[in-house]
């Protein structure tokens, strides 16, 4: 059966104009237009062929990765070389690492974390967790685990054998390896330094807290509950042997439970520290390659999706404050904390995207370009007192900047840079004012428009 030729997007096909079929297509991304192909599939894969899926004896996918699939995730996790103009080549016809519980919609890279299992997200509008495509309520946020490893091993592998790759190049390549290796730092800043994650807020740093005692620890030991002890279980990581190995995952992964299987009794507070902890696990995963084929890493999947589901529903992170004069700085900090959780996993599933290969399918529905982008580092401050934050809060809402999102940045115009193309506003000024986190997030949203 001859490869079928590709067909332009519906706004290309609609102006008879040439498509570049991208996703999206440089036409659409430069008017901003929703770049939609409809059931034409991705220019990288010509066509689909049915995916080879092991089914259990009840006739139910089974989601469990089998030894030989996890191993080739470790393989993936702990691959350095670079194959010259696509990295990492002999993965790319296996998996893309699986965590693929998309808290999100599907977008261009949208099927989340590929990191340990293979879920596909179902799109639900055009915010993150939010309505707009679907019309159940009980979609806001669809993290359904519907496909197994071994369906995306199987489907992979079989509908791509004679389609044309994408390649990476090593720009691209090289600028995922400083993203990766910046985020995995993350785990030891929860427990040594005077700096925890930029995701994660010091309780010290504003209300009755007292800075002394973190000062006097050189750590923070302001940590809730659920943070506290996710800083000790990543101690006890650090500080594992051969023979702890095995009882230190046995401790985390039921920290992890315990926050799966409670986090209905969670308020939105304790939520947020949840997704963070459970963040916090699937990077100290990610330093551990070889216990992935030993770890029911698809629980961290689950946990990610379910309390992110919750949160969504307690708290919308992504809107604009009805009243904002009226914010203090303990809500705010909340809000820009899960802000700033999404943004990482977005870092995550890109980051991975290049380095092992994209997901077989893309959903086009919101997703992460509705997430708002981080604040600038003079909020984010933890260093500064409640009076100067709220000095400088109302600073900036005297401005009247517009709330930024990831879309922004993504799509905004290639050629604005040498003159007619048009920035949105606010764009030129947030990156001006980036912290160390807000320059990651600038260099994945360049670093997808690269591999675009």
């Amino acid at each position: 059966m001859p490869v079928p030729r590709r067909k332009s997007c519906g706004h290309c096909r609609t102006a008879k104009s040439r498509c570049s079929l991208t996703i999206p297509c440089e036409r659409c991304a430069d008017r901003n237009l929703n770049c939609d192909y409809g059931n034409a599939g991705l220019r990288y894969q010509p066509y689909r062929m049915p995916p080879i899926t092991p089914q259990s004896r009840h006739g139910q996918t089974d989601l469990s990765p089998t030894r030989h699939e996890s191993s080739r995730l470790a393989e993936a996790f702990d691959s350095q070389e670079y194959t010259g103009g696509t990295p990492f080549a002999a993965h790319r016809t296996t998996t893309s690492l699986g965590l693929s519980e998309s808290l999100l919609e599907g977008d261009t890279n949208s099927e989340l974390l590929s990191v340990f299992a293979n879920a596909q997200f179902q799109s639900s509008g055009s915010s993150i967790f939010g309505t707009g495509c679907g019309t159940d309520a009980d979609n806001m946020f669809m993290p359904n685990i519907d496909l197994s490893l071994s369906t995306r091993l199987g489907s992979i592998t079989e509908s791509r054998l004679l389609s044309q790759r994408k390649t990476t190049t090593t720009e691209t390549f090289f600028t995922a390896k400083v993203l990766l290796g910046q985020i995995r730092q993350y785990p030891r800043m929860m427990i040594e330094g005077k700096r925890l994650p930029p995701f994660i807020h010091p309780k010290c740093a504003s209300g009755n807290w007292s800075a002394y005692s973190c000062a006097s620890e050189e750590k923070h030991v302001c940590l809730p509950e659920v943070l506290a002890v996710c800083a000790n279980l990543v101690h006890m990581f650090y500080g594992r042997t051969p023979s702890s190995s095995r009882f230190v995952w046995e401790t985390i992964y039921k920290h992890q439970k315990r926050l799966h299987d409670e986090h209905l009794l969670y308020r939105s507070a304790e939520l947020l520290e949840s997704l963070q902890a459970t963040v916090i696990y699937l990077l100290l995963q990610a330093e551990d390659p070889e216990s992935v084929e030993v770890n029911d890493t698809l629980s961290l999947i689950d946990t990610i999706g379910d309390v992110a589901k919750r949160y969504r529903i307690l708290s919308d992170y992504q809107s604009e404050y009805s009243n904002p004069y009226t914010v203090d700085r303990k809500t705010w900090l909340e809000t820009e904390s899960a802000r700033r959780t999404i943004n990482l996993l977005w870092i995550i599933e890109l980051d991975l995207n290049v380095i092992i290969g994209p997901p077989r399918e893309f959903e086009r529905c919101g997703g992460y370009s509705s997430v708002p982008l981080p604040c600038d580092k003079w909020l984010w401050d933890p260093t500064v007192s409640d009076a100067e934050w709220t000095k400088r809060y109302r600073q900036i809402l005297g401005k009247k900047k517009p709330m930024l999102c990831i879309g922004d940045l993504r799509f905004s115009p290639q050629s604005a840079a040498g003159g007619g193309g048009e920035v949105k506003e606010g764009l030129t000024e947030w990156c001006e004012g980036l912290d160390e986190f807000g320059t990651l997030i600038w260099m994945a949203g360049m670093l997808e428009r690269s591999n675009a």
